[in-house]
């Protein structure tokens, strides 16, 4: 079936003239890794190839019009091309972007690629340190701040006025205590 609609594609294509050429190419990657089986698509899925051992790749028969290239490598960052293809007069031009944003940069033809950086999906963990944990955790540092104030509470009480502890402790006599509220809350 497949086999079928390229052929009449390129009929197609043969029967009403359209000028088309092909555009190449070439990907490296700092180091020694062989970029081989790199997909290579221009506008998304329009057209799609995959680079050879030596990192060459061709795109035969792409009609006239501006494309967008991308390199979908797993574990490589490429630059995105912009590529303007004039089939009349045989020309293409490149235009680099190295991330999105970034300011636009002439390439040269035919287009040479390199890796920009290794893509790490996987983080290292950070080893285990007990000063991480308790600064780390809310929940740590909310309990040793209740340690250190029942610690600290009867110290205060003994150092207080003693008018001002009869004051406190008076007070304790008028506040109601909370397991009688919650009975009569629930019933």
């Amino acid at each position: 079936m497949w086999f079928f609609c390229v052929v009449l594609a390129a009929l197609v294509t043969l029967a009403f003239g359209v000028k088309t050429m092909q555009i190449e190419g070439r990907l490296t990657i700092p180091g020694d890794q062989s970029p081989a089986g790199i997909t290579v698509a221009l506008n998304g899925e329009q057209f799609m190839t995959l680079s050879r051992v030596d990192g060459s790749f061709v795109f035969p028969r792409v009609p006239s019009g501006i494309y967008s290239l991308d390199v979908l490598a797993i574990h490589e960052v490429f630059s995105q091309l912009k590529i303007q293809v004039n089939a009349e007069d045989g020309v293409v031009k490149a235009v680099e972007y190295m991330y999105p944003g970034a300011t636009k940069r002439s390439a040269t033809y035919p287009l040479q690629l390199q890796a920009l950086a290794p893509l790490n999906y996987f983080h290292v963990r950070p080893p285990f340190s007990i000063m991480s944990f308790i600064m780390g955790n809310p929940m740590m540092i909310i309990m040793g701040f209740s340690v250190l104030m029942l610690a600290y509470f009867p110290k205060l009480l003994k150092e207080m006025d003693p008018e001002a502890l009869k004051a406190y402790e008076q007070a304790q006599k008028e506040t109601p205590d909370p397991s009688e509220m919650l009975k009569k809350l629930l019933g």
